[in-house]
């Protein structure tokens, strides 16, 4: 009987299902904190082993493409507000001055080449 052994620190119904069998629990020690891993065994002798091997590695290596979706902090938020949105008003309010003083000013000359063509036609 070839005997495999692993040990693991994760959930261990995943390894169950690849022909794994739990055999006992160790508390692992690092300075002073400590957790516990999960101590499996699986005989290389059993049916379908190289199969199984092979969908348990086809199995964590898709898990761990899994991505995570994580929500946007309230400082990072707070930080492109500032750096986007308040900038954009002030070009907007730019822009908008400058258009409102652009139209005055053509609106001046408006006038202005209404009193020279007055003038003109009092002359012929």
């Amino acid at each position: 009987m070839n005997i495999e052994s692993k040990c693991v620190s994760t959930e261990v119904s995943e390894y169950l299902n690849f022909g794994w069998e739990h055999t006992e629990d160790v508390e692992k020690r690092h300075g002073r904190t400590s957790h516990t891993e999960h101590v499996l065994v699986r005989d290389k002798g059993m049916p379908n082993y190289d199969l199984l091997k092979a969908y348990e590695e086809k199995y964590f290596n898709l898990k761990s493409q899994k991505r995570v979706y994580q929500e946007a902090e309230a400082s990072t938020v707070i930080l492109l507000f500032f750096i986007l949105i308040i900038p954009m008003v002030i070009y907007l309010a730019y822009k908008s001055k400058q258009k409102s003083d652009i139209a005055e000013n053509n609106l001046y000359l408006d006038k202005e080449m209404k009193k020279v063509v007055e003038e003109a036609k009092e002359l012929l």
